[in-house]
Formats: structure tokens, C-alpha cells, sequence
């Protein structure tokens, strides 16, 4: 601890290092890890997707049916409504949502960067 210095991250390319919570980096350099400040840029949203999906965990039986009990509604409705064109339409919806998401993610890069 003590000073900011860049000694754990000697070989990772400067440019492929981020300051994360910059405010924090410049108030409170003094206390903090360099490595709780600087991190290699490995994480994008297709990941963090996956990880969320695959490892998440609900916090409690209320959260699952808050969570699903609209889509339950939603989709029992439309159904009963509009029969099999309405569930044809929500896949393909969710079929070009889904592509869209990766085509963003993997092929354009540069559009969204934060």
C-alpha cells in the first residue's frame, strides 16, 4: 500500500489498462491498492451476461416471481390473444434482439465506448 504505483502491472500494455473510479483514484490514491484501481480490459457484456446467467444466484423466492410473473402474464395474454403468430413473432423478436446484442458486442467495437 502506500504509494500509486504501476509495479503489478509491468507487463500489460498501457493501453489496455482503465482507471476505474477515477474520482476515488485521484481523492484517496494514498489508501488504495493499484490493483483495485487499474484493471486489464478483459470483461465485455456478453460476458458479464454469461457469468450472470450461469453463476447468479436469486436472493429469495419473492425475486424469482417478480422477475418472471410479468413475462408469465405477458405471454399467457398474447397467447390467448394472437395464438401461435404472437409466440412465432416473440422468437423471432428475441431471435434478432439476441443476434443484434452479439453483432453489437463482437463486430462493432468502437460504438458504444465508455
Amino acid at each position: 500500500m502506500g504509494r500509486c504505483t504501476e509495479e503489478r502491472h509491468a507487463g500489460v500494455p498501457e493501453q489496455e489498462l482503465q482507471p476505474v473510479h477515477l474520482q476515488l483514484s485521484l481523492l484517496c490514491c494514498e489508501q488504495s491498492e493499484p490493483s483495485v484501481l487499474l484493471r486489464p480490459r478483459q470483461w465485455n457484456v456478453v460476458s458479464l451476461a454469461a457469468v450472470m446467467f450461469l453463476r447468479g444466484r436469486w436472493v429469495s423466492t419473492a425475486s424469482v416471481v417478480k422477475t418472471f410473473l410479468p413475462f408469465v402474464i405477458v405471454l399467457s395474454v398474447g397467447t390467448h390473444l394472437g395464438g401461435m403468430k404472437y409466440l412465432i413473432g416473440i422468437v423471432a423478436f428475441s431471435v434478432v434482439m439476441t443476434g443484434w446484442f452479439l453483432v453489437g458486442t463482437y463486430c462493432i467495437k468502437g460504438l458504444i465506448e465508455l
